[in-house]
């Protein structure tokens, strides 16, 4: 019987998740394992197709996360531009990179016919930093950088405030249709996104503006893309954000502005407006409450402390009168 090698068992674990797993998780494990198939090639001096499945030692995962703890970090990241500062990797990085190969090799421990063995490895402190919503006077000087009396003035401002004043993820942004905002009945569908799951948002009263009038711009049918690139009809694509959200952090001065922040500011914003736990998970797409509690602790701080986090529309607090 042929040994399986490394690739043979990569391509045999991402056929699984391609059959259940949407796009972006896909590519997390693609981008995340390729790092780690890099490694491996620098360690065997061979290619992961020549590297056997039984050959790797068993605690070859903590030898990578050594590996990790000396990396550059945005080094071969999507969102790079350059204005980064320089060190290594954080330890919430190293976890995010080393959780791809643990499943991979729980993958192989399971469903592949090997005979191998592999030590659980010791992950480093979880040195996460705490995100700050955004506040109101912020909100204003990211909006004060577009006119809103231009095509890509008004298409900014319905990418920024599609995240801040939906919660919806930048893969959710770029994957809307015409057809997904409906006017008449004050909603946002969102088709087919993370997990394969469907969900609505309520379309608060500005962002209606911004994308009325955007697409009063153009000729449209129902199953063009919402938000487009500068020229043509094409749809924008994650360089598009990675481009607007550089030029947005230069010219206001919000160094830590990203595109997931605008949807942490919504959920916070949500919570701190008098929201409940369980419509928030809804309109966020969360399987279940444990990444929606995250939320909560500091959504209860910030109302202590009557801080000017972002207001939302009061379409969302319908409910609670």
């Amino acid at each position: 019987m042929n040994k399986i090698t490394v690739k043979k068992a990569f391509e045999k674990f991402m056929g699984l998740k391609e059959s259940y797993c949407d796009n972006s998780t896909c590519k997390y494990y693609e981008q995340n394992l390729s790092f780690f198939f890099e490694f491996l090639e620098s360690e065997f001096k061979n290619p992961i197709d020549k590297i056997p499945v039984d050959s790797l030692a068993p605690d070859i995962v903590q030898s990578y996360i050594k590996h990790l703890r000396f990396k550059p970090k945005y080094e071969k990241h999507p969102f790079k531009i350059g204005d980064e500062k320089k060190g290594n990797l954080k330890n919430s990085t190293i976890r995010i990179y080393t959780r791809a190969v643990k499943v991979f090799f729980n993958y192989i421990r399971d469903d592949l016919d090997c005979e191998v063995t592999f030590k659980r490895p010791r992950l480093p402190t979880n040195d996460s930093r705490i995100q700050l919503p955004l506040y109101s006077h912020e909100v204003q000087a990211l909006d004060q950088v577009f006119l809103n009396s231009t095509e890509m003035g008004l298409r900014n401002l319905c990418i920024i405030h599609l995240m801040l004043d939906g919660g919806l993820r930048s893969e959710e942004v770029i994957g809307l249709k015409v057809k997904d905002i409906c006017f008449d009945k004050d909603y946002i569908l969102i088709e087919d996104s993370k997990n394969h799951k469907s969900r609505i948002v309520p379309l608060a009263w500005n962002l209606r503006i911004y994308l009325r009038s955007y697409l009063d711009y153009r000729e449209i049918k129902p199953m063009d893309a919402l938000i487009l690139k500068t020229k043509g009809s094409e749809a924008i694509n994650y360089n598009v954000l990675k481009q607007l959200f550089f030029r947005i952090r230069k010219w206001t001065g919000v160094e830590r502005l990203h595109p997931h922040l605008l949807r942490h500011t919504f959920a916070v914003s949500y919570l701190v407006g008098g929201g409940n736990l369980e419509f928030l998970r809804d309109m966020l797409g969360h399987s279940d409450y444990t990444t929606t509690r995250d939320y909560v602790k500091m959504a209860n701080q910030y109302r202590m402390m009557d801080a000017d986090v972002y207001k939302l529309d009061a379409i969302f607090f319908r409910q609670i009168k």
